[in-house]
C-alpha cells in the first residue's frame, strides 16, 4: 500500500503504528488487570455475603443447641456450629490475605485487603468472632445435661438437669452477642465490598470509555496524517473527524479497489463498533444488564471483557434477587406462623401462601396422624389450586415407605420431578385436567423427625433455589406444626378436668339428696319407738336398713373418692416446678409457676421462696421441710401458698436436694401440682363426713336404747307368766 511513500513517510507510519500498537497493548493489559481485579472483588463480595449468613445460621445452631433435648440432635447441631465456624474463619482470611480461590473450577487470585477501612472492619470482625467462639468452644467441649444422683426414696436417676457450666456460657454468649453484633458487623463489611465492587466496576466502565475514546483519536490522529499524505483518504478522514466529534456520519464509499477502499470499509465497521459500544456502556450505566452487544463480531479482547463484565453484573444482580427473594419469604412465613392459633386454619394459610409465593398451580399439605402409633400414615388436611382454597371430601392417605410421599417420608429428603409417573397426579381447573411439568415433594422434618410433607403441582419447573426454599422452610413450618399440635392437646386436657369437676359436684348433690334419705329414715325409727308392741321387728328391720344405708354410704364414697384419685391425676398433668440455693433464693421458675402465682419470671428470681409464702401456714412447717432437705432427704407434704393479689393457693409439694460431688446439696429443686380445688373439696368432704358419723352415732345409741327397752319388755312378760302360772297354780291347789 505505501510502497511509492519516501522513507520519511515510512518512518511517520512506523510511529503511528508503534504508537497505536502500545495504546492496543496497554488498553489489553489494563483491561486484562481490571477483569482479574472485578472477579477478585466479586469473589470477596460473595464470601463476606456467605459470612453474613454463617453468622446468622451459627445464631440459630446455638439456640436450637439451647434448646435441644435429644443427645443425638445436640451432637449434631454441635458439629454444625463447628463446621460454620470453620467455614466463616476461613472465608475471612481469605478476605483479609487473599490467595487462590477456585470458584466453579475457576481460579480466581484475590487480591489481600489493603484499604484502611477494610482492615479495620476485619479486624473488628476477627475481635467479636474470636471472643464468641472462646465461649462457644467451652459450649461445645461441656455436657448440656448432668444427671441427678440416685436416692433411696426417689429414683432420680433418669432425671436431667442443665450443666450449670454449659448454661452459665450461654447467658455469657447472649449477652456477648447483644453487645458485639457479629451479624451487623459482616452487614458492613459486605456494604464496604460491595461498594468498593460497584466503584471498580464504574471505573472499569469508564476506563473502557476512555480508552475507546483514545483509541479514536488515535484513529483521528491517523487520519490527518493520511490527509496531508495521500489525498484518497480525504473522505475517511472526515469520516473519522465527525466521528470523534460525537457524530455517526453516513458511511463512506469509494470507488477505488485498492486497500484504500479496505480502510473505509475497516472505518465504518469501526463506527458501527464504536456506536454499539458506546449504546452498551450507557444501557449498563442506566442498570439495564439485559442489553445483548455485537462489537467487532464479538471477535477480540474487548468484545470479550464487555461481554464477560455484563455477565459478572448480570450473575451478582441474579444472586442478589435470589437470596432478597428467599429472606423476604422467609420474614412473611414466620408473620403467619406467629399470627394463626387455629390448626385447620393454620394448615390453610401455609399451603395457601406457600402456593402463591411459589406461583405454582396446585399443592397437598400431608400431617402424620398421631393417633395411629402401629402403622403410622399421613392423610391431607389442607389442598391449595388455582389461587383457592379447595375443601376436602375424601382424606388422602400416604403410609410409609409407600409411593412418593412415603419415599420422602422415609429417607427425609426432598423429590424433585419433571418427568411426572402416569395417573400420579393431575393439574385440574374447569377446562379439563392435565399432567404438570414438575412434582415437587418436601418432607417436614424438625429433630430427625417427620411431622409431614409438602406436595407441588406446576406447569413450570421450579428453579433449585426455590427448592431450597421449600426445603428449609419445612424446618420452621415442622416446628410450628408441633407447638400447635401440643396447644391443642392442652386445651383438650382443660376441657377433660372441667367435666370431671362437673362430676363431682353431680356427686356432691347426690350425696346430700342421701343424707336427707337418712334423716327421713332416722325420724321413721322414732316414731317406731313408740309403738311397743312391733318394737322388736322394727328395730331389726331399721337395723337392716341403717346397715344398708351404711354400705351405700361407703360404696358411694369410695366411688367419690376413685373419681376423685382420676381427676387429680389429670389436673398433675401440669406441674409448677422451681430451684432454689442453699439458702431459698430462686434461681429458676417455670412458666406455670409464674401464670399461677401472678408473677413475672423476673420479678421472681433472686427472691427468697418466702414471697410466696401463705401466714396461714406455721413455721414450724417450714422448719420441718428445711430440716428434712438440708440433710439430703426428700420432703413431701402439702402446702398453702399467696398468689401476688393475695389470694391462696394449694400445692401437693415435692421438694429433693441435688447432691454435689461432695455429697452434700447444692440447690434445691421442687416440684409441686395445683391441689387448690381438691383442698376445698377435701374440707367439704371432711366435713360431711362428720356429720354423717355423728347420724351414725345417733343410729347406734338408738338401737342400744331400742335393744335395752326390748330386754326390759320381755323380763316384764316372764315376769307376768311366772305370776301367771303361780295365779293358776293356786287355785288349783284351792279346788
Amino acid at each position: 500500500m505505501f510502497k511509492n511513500i519516501n522513507t520519511k513517510l515510512n518512518r511517520k507510519f512506523s510511529v503511528v503504528f508503534g504508537v497505536i500498537t502500545i495504546t492496543v497493548s496497554t488498553s489489553y493489559l489494563l483491561n486484562f488487570w481490571f477483569n482479574s481485579t472485578l472477579k477478585s472483588d466479586a469473589v470477596v463480595t460473595e464470601l463476606a455475603a456467605q459470612n453474613k449468613i454463617s453468622a446468622q445460621k451459627m445464631e440459630m445452631q446455638l439456640t436450637k443447641l439451647y434448646y435441644a433435648n435429644e443427645e443425638e440432635s445436640i451432637e449434631t447441631l454441635k458439629n454444625e456450629i463447628q463446621e460454620t465456624s470453620i467455614s466463616f474463619r476461613k472465608n475471612l482470611a481469605v478476605i483479609k490475605l487473599g490467595g487462590d480461590y477456585y470458584d466453579e473450577e475457576e481460579k480466581v487470585v484475590v487480591k489481600p485487603a489493603i484499604e484502611t477501612t477494610l482492615k479495620n472492619e476485619i479486624s473488628e470482625i476477627e475481635s467479636v468472632f474470636g471472643g464468641l467462639m472462646q465461649k462457644v468452644n467451652i459450649i461445645i467441649d461441656q455436657s448440656k445435661y448432668v444427671r441427678l444422683k440416685a436416692s433411696d426414696t426417689l429414683k432420680t436417676s433418669k432425671v436431667r438437669l442443665i450443666n450449670p457450666v454449659f448454661d452459665e456460657t450461654f447467658t455469657k454468649l447472649n449477652i456477648y452477642l447483644k453487645n458485639n453484633d457479629l451479624i451487623a458487623d459482616n452487614q458492613d463489611l459486605l456494604n464496604i465490598l460491595s461498594k468498593k465492587s460497584k466503584e471498580g466496576k464504574k471505573f472499569f466502565v469508564e476506563l473502557m470509555i476512555f480508552l475507546l475514546i483514545t483509541n479514536v483519536s488515535l484513529i483521528f490522529l491517523t487520519y490527518l496524517f493520511l490527509r496531508r499524505n495521500l489525498k484518497p483518504i480525504e473522505s475517511i478522514t472526515d469520516y473519522v473527524t465527525r466521528l470523534s466529534d460525537g457524530e455517526l456520519p453516513n458511511d463512506i464509499h469509494t470507488k477505488s479497489k485498492d486497500e484504500i477502499n479496505e480502510i473505509a470499509l475497516a472505518v465504518n465497521k469501526l463506527g458501527s463498533n464504536i456506536n454499539a459500544a458506546s449504546s452498551f456502556a450507557a444501557s449498563i450505566g442506566s442498570g439495564n444488564l439485559e442489553t445483548d452487544i455485537v462489537v467487532f463480531n464479538n471477535h477480540g479482547k474487548l468484545s470479550e471483557s464487555l461481554r464477560s463484565m455484563r455477565d459478572s453484573l448480570v450473575s451478582v444482580a441474579d444472586e442478589e434477587a435470589k437470596r432478597n427473594w428467599a429472606t423476604e419469604g422467609f420474614a412473611k412465613f414466620v408473620d403467619i406462623i406467629r399470627s394463626t392459633d387455629n390448626i385447620e386454619e393454620f394448615y390453610n394459610n401455609i399451603l395457601g401462601n406457600l402456593i402463591r409465593y411459589l406461583k405454582v398451580n396446585q399443592g397437598y399439605l400431608y400431617i402424620v396422624n398421631d393417633q395411629n402409633t402401629v402403622e403410622p400414615f399421613m392423610e391431607v388436611q389442607a389442598v391449595y389450586a388455582y389461587g383457592k382454597k379447595k375443601y376436602l371430601e375424601d382424606k388422602k392417605t400416604a403410609h410409609y415407605k409407600e409411593g412418593l410421599i412415603g419415599q420422602a417420608w422415609f429417607d427425609k429428603e426432598a423429590l424433585y420431578f419433571t418427568e411426572i409417573p402416569d395417573n400420579y397426579v393431575y393439574i385440574t381447573s374447569g377446562v379439563g385436567e392435565s399432567l404438570p411439568k414438575a412434582l415437587l415433594i418436601v418432607p417436614l422434618v424438625i429433630n430427625e423427625v417427620v411431622v409431614g410433607a409438602i406436595e407441588i403441582a406446576s406447569f413450570k419447573e421450579l428453579h433449585q433455589y426455590e427448592i431450597d426454599f421449600v426445603f428449609k422452610l419445612g424446618e420452621t413450618i415442622a416446628g410450628a406444626i408441633q407447638n400447635v399440635k401440643v396447644s391443642e392437646r392442652t386445651r383438650k386436657l382443660l376441657t377433660e378436668s372441667q367435666e370431671h369437676t362437673e362430676q363431682m359436684r353431680a356427686q356432691e348433690e347426690e350425696i346430700r339428696q342421701n343424707m336427707e334419705e337418712m334423716q327421713a329414715t332416722q325420724e321413721e325409727m322414732e316414731r317406731a319407738q313408740r309403738a311397743m308392741k312391733q318394737a322388736l321387728d322394727s328395730a331389726k328391720i331399721k337395723e337392716q336398713e341403717a346397715i344398708a344405708i351404711q354400705e351405700d354410704f361407703e360404696h358411694q364414697k369410695n366411688r367419690i373418692q376413685a373419681e376423685f384419685d382420676v381427676q387429680l391425676a389429670i389436673i398433675n398433668e401440669t406441674a409448677i416446678v422451681s430451684k432454689t440455693d442453699l439458702r431459698g433464693y430462686i434461681t429458676y421458675v417455670n412458666d406455670m409457676f409464674c401464670e399461677v402465682a401472678q408473677y413475672t419470671r423476673e420479678e421472681l428470681i433472686g427472691q427468697n421462696h418466702n414471697i410466696v409464702r401463705h401466714p396461714d401456714m406455721p413455721a414450724a412447717a417450714f422448719e420441718d421441710v428445711w430440716r428434712t432437705i438440708s440433710s439430703g432427704k426428700i420432703w413431701k407434704g402439702q402446702v398453702k401458698n399467696k398468689k401476688k393479689d393475695g389470694s391462696y393457693y394449694w400445692v401437693q409439694a415435692t421438694i429433693s436436694p441435688i447432691i454435689g460431688e461432695n455429697g452434700k446439696p447444692v440447690e434445691y429443686m421442687a416440684v409441686r401440682y395445683l391441689i387448690t380445688d381438691m383442698k376445698d373439696q377435701e374440707v367439704s368432704n371432711i366435713q360431711l363426713i362428720e356429720t354423717m358419723r355423728a347420724q351414725e352415732e345417733e343410729i347406734k345409741q338408738n338401737l342400744e336404747e331400742i335393744q335395752t327397752t326390748t330386754e326390759k319388755l320381755e323380763a316384764v312378760i316372764k315376769d307376768y307368766k311366772e305370776r301367771e302360772e303361780k295365779l293358776l297354780q293356786e287355785l288349783k291347789n284351792k279346788g
